[in-house]
């Protein structure tokens, strides 16, 4: 047997190596404590992260955040055309928001009275 089968208890046998519902993270590791701030908080370092990578457009720009669950939802202009259709800077801004989505989310949630 490798360490990715299942035994019959559904869990398989590295001990945890994917996690599971009592784990976080890889090989069963605690997730570390993510720091709660505000909305506000996080707009501001979404745009600092995103006017500092080297793929920004001008009117790249996170007007709202929110908490769904453990993401943070971020969202602004999605340049659309005049029929509502997505242009390439469409795709570009939601590779940005992901990528920048991902990393505040790994660090902090939004403090959900703010």
């Amino acid at each position: 047997m490798g360490i990715m089968d299942d035994d019959d208890t559904g869990r398989d046998n590295a001990g945890g190596i994917f996690g599971d519902a009592g784990s976080s993270g890889i090989f069963g590791a605690a997730e570390a404590p993510r720091k709660t701030v505000s909305r506000e908080e996080i707009i501001r370092m979404a745009n600092e992260m995103i006017r500092k990578d080297w793929e920004y457009m001008d009117g790249m720009e996170v007007t709202s955040a929110m908490q769904r669950d453990a993401a943070i939802v971020l969202r602004g202009e999605f340049f659309l055309d005049d029929e509502g259709l997505p242009t390439p800077k469409t795709n570009a801004v939601f590779n940005m928001f992901h990528r920048v989505s991902v990393e505040l989310s790994r660090k902090y949630r939004i403090d959900e009275n703010t």
